[in-house]
């Protein structure tokens, strides 16, 4: 039973990466140990229930609900500066943030060239909503693109 668990997708709806994985890589469930009752699975399910993901030339930045994330070129504070190469990217630059009700927000961190959403400057360490489809400028060249994909949280 354990190992026929580890080849089935999560109850988040997450399917293993390689055969006889432990645990989701995506809600950290352990695999191996059966699914959960499905309670619970209703329950993991409307708290990952949403994704933003941010769309680079260089690359996507995914986030799940309830997580935040700091881009500039700075990997000391930046786990995607290698998608932020230019320049005129600062090195603390933007905060992206996905809240648990699915709205996202961004925030200027006081950056050098400025950070824009739709084609308006953000004000500097003022929390902006952001929605699926706006798009983002970072300085002068990086641009991106915001999509928060909702998952059917019903089974």
């Amino acid at each position: 039973m354990a190992g026929a668990a580890a080849h089935e997708p999560c109850g988040c709806g997450t399917a293993p990466a390689v055969p006889d994985q432990l645990v989701c890589r995506t809600c950290l469930t352990p695999l191996a140990l059966g699914r959960p009752p499905r309670t619970l699975l209703a329950t993991r399910r409307a708290r990952i229930a949403h994704r933003l993901e941010i769309v680079f030339d260089a690359g996507t930045v995914e986030l799940a609900a309830g997580q935040e994330v700091e881009l500039g070129r700075d990997p000391a504070t930046s786990p995607y500066a290698h998608l932020l190469t230019d320049g005129t990217v600062s090195h603390r630059h933007l905060l992206v943030a996905l809240r648990t009700d699915g709205s996202a927000w961004v925030t200027d961190l006081g950056s050098t060239n400025h950070t824009y959403v739709n084609g308006v400057r953000l004000s500097p360490r003022t929390p902006s909503p952001v929605r699926s489809g706006d798009r983002l400028r970072l300085a002068m060249a990086i641009r991106a693109e915001l999509r928060i994909v909702d998952h059917d949280a019903s089974d």
